[in-house]
């Protein structure tokens, strides 16, 4: 009975852990924001220098809010004032998850890989940075 009441308490933090249970608990990272969670996981998991990888993407609705569309997504470095020199293929699956195939992080350093995601009323730009060696 406690943990029911837990649950009607704090749903927005059930439902941020919860999204991207699809994606498996291993190497998943997310990035939270008031209305919404998006979850990524590379694909291999570990990011090798200029080896192609995939980015397997679920977006997930807070406190009541749809979830948006995943309008774009991209890497760039910002040191370097340059992104990838491929672009990536951006594709919806069955299940409402994305995908995102050929991407290549072609130099050694801090990337940002950009998510811009949307709703009927607005488009906002997440962003996680990862670093390559």
């Amino acid at each position: 009975m406690k943990a029911a009441a837990l649950v009607l308490l704090w749903p927005a933090a059930a439902a941020a852990a919860d999204c991207g249970a699809t994606l498996g608990e291993a190497d998943v990272r997310r990035i939270e924001r008031p209305r919404y969670t998006l979850a990524f996981r590379p694909e291999p998991a570990e990011f090798e220098l200029g080896e192609v990888f995939r980015l397997r993407i679920v977006l997930c609705g807070r406190a009541g809010a749809p979830a948006p569309d995943l309008v774009r997504l991209d890497a760039w470095m910002p040191e370097h004032g340059h992104g990838m020199n491929y672009a990536p293929l951006l594709s919806r699956e069955a299940d409402g998850s994305w995908r995102a195939d050929g991407m290549v992080f072609h130099m050694a350093g801090r990337w940002e890989i950009t998510f811009d995601v949307g709703t009927p009323s607005r488009t906002e730009r997440l962003v996680a940075e990862e670093a390559v060696e």
